[in-house]
């Protein structure tokens, strides 16, 4: 069984009765900065709740400590927020996907909820032939079924695939010139 520590604060002698915003931070002597935890108070401090403190001047009758309302968590924001294009070598997108190879060519799988955005492929870096002339790109559902054909333009070299939103994941099969 666990027991809730107690911590004991020490509050100055000359404090009269009223609100107090309590805060607390943490301090990195190794680092030489302050360390981030918990809802942050915009300096590097977070709420612990309000300290209500009852009586009179230099006569406390009674302290306890509110603890804050409860903010909804946003959650990690997921993939590229800024829609960025990043360059990972075999590809350059402005989303996030993982992809993996397949006989033929690659399959594109989105994150979850990810919302349209672009990939660029480039096969000659997947270990395939230096040139691709062309490249079938099927839309997926969950299952691995084909929903729709979807249009996939080349230039430079480079297989461009726009992920809608819609589909669960693309595969790419690369057209070789012989």
């Amino acid at each position: 069984m666990r027991t809730a520590a107690k911590q004991i604060i020490e509050v100055p002698s000359d404090l009269g009765p009223g609100k107090y915003e309590a805060t607390v931070g943490l301090y990195s002597g190794e680092r030489g900065r302050q360390m981030l935890l918990g809802q942050e108070r915009g300096s590097r401090r977070y709420l612990l709740g309000t300290l209500i403190v009852e009586g009179q001047p230099n006569r406390i009758t009674n302290i306890r400590l509110d603890p804050p309302d409860p903010v909804e968590d946003p959650g990690e924001p997921r993939g590229n927020v800024e829609k960025r294009p990043i360059d990972f070598g075999p590809l350059v997108t402005d989303g996030a996907c993982r992809v993996e190879r397949i006989d033929g060519g690659v399959r594109v799988t989105p994150l979850p909820d990810s919302p349209p955005f672009e990939v660029r492929l480039r096969p000659g870096a997947f270990g395939v032939a230096k040139e691709v002339t062309g490249a079938k790109v099927n839309a997926l559902d969950a299952s691995g079924k084909t929903i729709r054909t979807v249009s996939s333009p080349i230039s430079d070299g480079t297989v461009i695939l726009k992920h809608d939103g819609q589909a669960f994941a693309h595969e790419a099969k690369w057209t070789i010139p012989r």
